[in-house]
């Protein structure tokens, strides 16, 4: 592979102590950079909606009420010295519960081999828990699955069992119609859903291997960019990269943009 720098890092010079090809502060696992530029910690309200930024260098992801986010912002600045202290103090750090997405996402793996049809994965924030997690939904047949979503934002978070939708993630199983194939990667369906929705659709090939094998994981989207083996479903562990794909954050920082 050959990669050509066409300039320098416009933002170098913010960050001495690190080489300006490095990416995400060597730290991928935990860490995307949707649009290459600063390191600060991004803020997200109940609903999962993208508020702003503030100026610090730790890269986290934040959940704060919308009206305490924007008081801070008009009085202070949400990238100022004073405004990152309140806003930091003011909030939670989003942390994921990837264990759990890992055991579903491979689930949907599992069960789409056995039976030969598509399982989803609903990748979801819980924003009393401040934590990205997920619960098994929709079970499809052999070609689809629905996504089935009502959001209601009246209730509590408590009384309604609302969370926010992420993400959808499904498998997809081998094709049983005579005369088709399975093409890996997201399928046109899940570009228009992904689009449609507002969402990232990711898709776990499930195709061919055996239960309790890992599977690679792609993405579509809602540009309709589709993105090819972003990693793989947990497996046994043996295979490389298994696993380590954070799809809770890369799923939230969709959000931004």
């Amino acid at each position: 592979m050959t990669s050509v720098w066409l300039s320098v890092d416009p933002l170098a010079e913010d960050y001495p102590g690190w080489s300006p090809y490095n990416y995400t502060l060597n730290n991928p696992i935990n860490l995307i950079d949707p649009d290459g530029r600063s390191v600060t910690d991004d803020y997200y309200d109940q609903f999962g909606e993208y508020l702003g930024s503030d100026g610090s260098s730790s890269n986290n992801a934040r959940i704060i009420d919308r009206e305490t986010f924007e008081f801070i912002d008009q009085g202070f600045g949400a990238d100022s010295k004073e405004g990152t202290e309140l806003l930091q103090g003011s909030s939670r750090i989003i942390k994921v519960d990837n264990k759990q997405i890992q055991r579903d996402l491979q689930t949907a793996r599992d069960k789409a081999i056995e039976t030969g049809n598509e399982y989803s994965v609903e990748i979801i924030l819980n924003p009393v828990k401040a934590l990205i997690t997920s619960r098994l939904g929709e079970i499809g047949n052999n070609k689809e699955t629905d996504i089935v979503y009502t959001k209601d934002s009246e209730g509590t978070f408590e009384e309604t069992g609302y969370f926010p939708l992420l993400a959808q993630a499904h498998s997809h199983p081998k094709n049983q119609t005579a005369g088709e194939y399975n093409i890996w990667g997201t399928s046109q369906k899940d570009e228009n859903a992904a689009n449609n929705i507002g969402i990232p659709i990711y898709s776990i090939d499930s195709y061919s291997g055996k239960v309790g094998t890992s599977g690679r994981i792609h993405r579509v989207s809602p540009d309709r960019t589709h993105t090819n083996n972003l990693g793989f479903t947990i497996g046994n562990s043996t295979k490389n990269g298994a696993g380590q794909f954070n799809i809770g954050i890369d799923a939230l920082r969709f959000r931004k943009k």
